[in-house]
This record gives structure tokens, C-alpha cells and sequence, in this order.
């Protein structure tokens, strides 16, 4: 046991305790910054620092008898230990905080019990009524504290009054101003006329003022000092209905009563512009939705965003697009991904022989040049143009087959034609002389005859009719009636093509 004629200045020093660690300290000399001593530390390995009670082995950081350490959490004191506590040397005891009475010298409430005061322990000196007050300390660390005092202070909006012996609410805080009554009549806050000044948190007496400025009329008290009111003139009231519109058009809010400015809510993403008239988005990114009233990300912002966490996908900054890496693809940002495009697939389907995806275009093209895609037949189909060369074409080969075949058909009737013309001179039907022959009537009474007319077929009996009657004078060729060849003419019988 140390001699209690040591003297230290009562520090923390470095420590170890437990499983055969040892500083030369004991359990109950030791004090750690959180409060254990003594049989708190029975069994326990600790090593770090502490205050040590009445022991050389500390040297100068040593703790007398009688010295007292807080124990600080938070700022605040939450046990208080004393040095040599009990008949005990050597050893810490938990000394009470309702033994510490003493009022500090600077506290704001200067008698204990009053209500709305917070109570606080500091480290300092008490009251003294011949140099003032003594300026107390407000521990934030466990350490030596043999001097503490209370300190009461009000709590929440309240405030000392003057001599200390109160809570009070607080009328106003630091320099602002208030808008009071003159002459009866509230006044617009700063338009001028009457205010009164915060002053360590009471107001101040009433001050009177003219109006602030031009663009205010002055409606005198009935005193004659001062203004009763300050009225925006028609003219400021007109100016500043057009400029609150603007500014509010804009997402801001007008300040027409106080000093006629636009104000912009940095929580919409707006700033005052150059003039201060109105407002604009604070970001480049940003742009202004004007039935939001402020600024909201730009689609081009969104997709950028998205595409950088997207998966084989770039953002082209000078186009502000989102291009795939394989160009076949698509940003497809509901699902966060890159997919086929519509062209790409349809190309797929209608076949690599048929068509191809074209890059530059984004389009399914058809190898054929006659031939386009077509969503709805998933196939290379003939294109307008191509249908129409090609049906004019058709038309083109069938007139000509068609005058061809017309062609063939007259020479065929040309040929037969001739080929009667050529027997009608001389044949079964005449003699020689170009007379009936009548002999020839007997042996073909009965057989029917080809004339080679036309086509038409008269039959010996209508041959025979006639030449009973006169022979083959009296046969003729006729159109509706009207005769237009006699026996022994020579005529030919044409088509005409249109």
C-alpha cells in the first residue's frame, strides 16, 4: 500500500489486467475511462489506459486521496469516482452527484428548482459576487474533476430572464425583424413604416418608418408621424403583375409584397436566371415541365443513365442515342438489355437468300431489287414499279401473240380463199367454154358441196334449186341484204385488227 503523501496529478496512464498481463496495479487501484474498477475487472483482460489511486508505480499520473474523476458519456457526466473512498486505501468509490450543490459561476439559471431549467454538471467555480462570473468548463472526456458545479439552463424555446431566476419563452431569435401595428393598421412586412428589432431574444421598442421606396404611397398616421400604411401604387402593382406571371410560368414564387423578386426552390432543380426575373433548371441535364412547374430529368438524361448500366450498349453523346455494339440490336430499356430489332428478326424469318439487315438504315432489305419486304407476308414481295413493267410487258407479248395468231388466221382464209378463186374459172360446174356443165348436176345430186365462201356450206339441193332455174348466174354474195358479189366476181374477205 502506497503512502497517502503521494502526490500526482491524478491522469490517465497506460494499463493491462488479466491472464498473468500485470502493470503493478491492483483491481481496485485501477479505474478504466468507462467506469470499471475493482471487482468489475475480476477476471477480465483489458489493456489500454486508466486512473490509478495512490500509487507511486504511476508516477505523476497518479491519483491522490480525495482527487475525483467523471466519468463522461456523451458530453455528459454519468458516475463520478473518488480516490481513497471508505476506510479502505487505495481503492475507488462511487461518489454521488447529489453531493455536488455548488451553483457555477456562469450559470444561465442561478438558483436550483425552477421550472423549464435543464441541470448539467461542469468543471469550474461557483458564483462570485466580486468579480462576476467565473467562466465554467464542459467536460467531454473522463477525467480529473474535483471542481464541479451545476449548471441550469433552459430548455427548448425558453429563455433566462434578466436576473436569472426564470425560464421565459423566447419572443424572437437572433437579428430578425417583425412587422407590427401602426397607427391601427397592419403594414406589409418591409414596405416600410413600422418593425420592431430582435434583441437578445426580446423585442425591442417600436421603430417608425417611411415607406422604402417609390414604389409605395404613403398613407399617413393620424398623428402625422409616420405612415398608417404603405400601398403598392397602380403602377408598381400593374409592373409587378406582369413580372409575378413570368416568374411563376417559370416554377417560381413570387415575392411581390416584400421585394418583388422571383424566387427558385432548389429542390425543384431551379436557379434564378441571369436578371433574376425568372427562373431556369440549375443542371444541363434538367429541363423544364411546365405542368410540374419545375425541372425534371430530360429523356435524353434518363436514356444516358440508362445505357451506361446497360449491357453491350454505348451512349453516343453527339447524337444522344444509345447504340447497341451488335448493330442488329436494339436498347430495350424497359428491360434493361439490348434486343433484336423488329428488322432484324423479320429478316431472319424471310431468309439471309432472299434478304439482309442494311446497318445505315436499320431496315430489312430485299436482294432483289424488283422485290420489297412485306411485314404482313414475312416475305420479298414484287414492288409497284416491278409489277407495273412487268404487267405492261405481259400486255406488250399477248397483243403481239394476239396479232400474230390474227395474222396466221387471215393468211390461212387467204390461201383457201385463193384457192377457190382459182377453181371457179374452169371446174366440175363449167365446160370449157365457161357454160354450165349439166352433166355434173346428175352425179352430185345427192353429195353436198364446199363452196369455200366465208366458210359457208351450200348444199347441192340449194345448188340444184338454183340451177334448175338458171344455173349459177343466179347465185350472189350479200351483207344485210344487199347484194355484193355475182356469180363469177372475184372478191377476198379480210379481218381488221384493231
Amino acid at each position: 500500500m502506497c503512502s497517502d503523501l503521494w502526490a500526482g496529478n491524478c491522469t490517465l496512464t497506460d494499463c493491462t489486467h488479466g491472464r498473468g498481463w500485470s502493470s503493478g496495479y491492483a483491481n481496485r487501484e485501477m479505474l478504466t475511462p468507462d467506469g470499471k474498477t475493482g471487482g468489475n475487472l475480476d477476471g477480465v483482460e483489458y489493456t489500454g489506459q486508466c486512473f490509478v489511486c495512490n500509487n507511486s508505480s504511476a508516477g505523476d499520473s497518479s491519483c491522490d486521496k480525495n482527487d475525483k474523476v467523471a466519468i463522461i458519456v456523451n458530453n455528459s457526466i454519468v458516475k463520478i469516482y473518488r480516490c481513497d473512498a471508505g476506510d479502505l486505501f487505495d481503492s475507488w468509490g462511487e461518489y454521488g452527484l447529489d453531493k455536488i450543490t455548488t451553483i457555477c459561476g456562469d450559470s444561465p439559471i442561478r438558483q436550483a428548482d425552477v421550472s423549464g431549467a435543464v441541470k448539467g454538471y461542469r468543471l469550474g467555480n461557483s458564483q462570485s459576487t466580486s468579480s462576476g462570473l467565473n467562466i465554467s468548463t464542459l467536460l467531454t472526456s473522463s477525467q480529473k474533476a474535483n471542481n464541479l458545479c451545476v449548471y441550469y439552463e433552459c430548455d427548448g424555446n425558453k429563455i433566462p430572464n434578466s436576473d436569472g431566476s426564470e425560464c421565459v419563452e423566447k419572443q424572437c431569435q437572433g437579428s430578425e425583424q417583425r412587422q407590427v401595428t401602426c397607427g391601427g393598421a397592419s403594414i406589409a412586412l418591409n414596405a416600410g413604416t413600422c418593425i420592431q428589432q430582435c434583441t437578445a431574444n426580446m423585442w425591442s421598442a417600436e421603430i417608425i418608418y417611411t415607406c422604402k421606396s417609390d414604389d409605395y404611397v404613403c398613407v399617413p398616421r393620424a398623428d402625422g408621424i409616420g405612415c398608417d400604411r404603405c400601398e403598392l401604387s397602380e403602377e408598381a402593382q400593374l409592373r409587378n403583375a406582369s413580372a409575378q406571371q413570368v416568374c411563376e410560368n417559370s416554377g417560381g414564387t413570387w415575392n411581390g409584397e416584400n421585394d418583388a423578386t422571383c424566387v427558385c426552390d432548389e429542390n425543384k432543380h431551379l436557379k434564378q436566371n441571369a436578371d433574376s426575373s425568372a427562373c431556369e433548371c440549375d443542371d444541363a441535364d434538367y429541363e423544364y415541365s411546365a405542368s410540374a412547374k419545375q425541372c425534371v430529368l430530360s429523356n435524353a438524361a434518363v436514356k444516358r443513365e440508362a445505357c451506361k448500366n446497360m449491357a453491350g450498349a454505348q451512349w453516343n453523346e453527339d447524337s444522344k442515342t444509345c447504340l447497341c455494339d451488335d448493330e442488329t440490336m436494339e436498347p430495350d430499356f424497359d428491360a434493361n438489355k439490348c434486343v433484336k430489332t423488329a428488322a432484324a428478326a423479320l429478316c431472319e424469318e424471310i431468309g439471309e437468300d432472299k434478304a439482309s439487315f442494311d446497318a445505315k438504315s436499320r431496315k430489312c432489305v430485299c436482294k432483289d431489287p424488283d422485290k420489297e419486304v412485306s411485314e404482313q407476308a414475312k416475305d420479298c414481295v414484287e414492288t409497284k414499279d416491278a409489277r407495273a413493267r412487268r404487267e405492261a410487258e405481259d400486255a406488250a407479248i399477248q397483243k403481239k401473240n394476239e396479232q400474230n395468231s390474227a395474222k396466221a388466221r387471215i393468211e390461212e382464209i387467204r390461201t383457201k380463199m385463193a384457192s377457190i378463186t382459182d377453181g371457179l374459172g374452169v371446174s366440175v360446174w363449167k365446160n370449157k367454154d365457161g357454160n354450165f356443165n349439166t352433166s355434173r348436176l346428175a352425179s352430185d345430186s345427192i353429195a353436198g358441196v364446199v363452196l369455200g365462201t366465208a366458210g359457208g356450206l351450200i348444199t347441192s339441193n340449194v345448188v340444184k334449186k338454183n340451177q334448175i332455174k338458171g344455173g349459177f348466174e343466179k347465185i350472189n354474195c350479200s351483207i344485210g341484204g344487199q347484194t355484193v358479189a355475182g356469180f363469177g366476181d372475184d372478191f377476198s374477205v379480210g379481218i381488221s385488227l384493231q
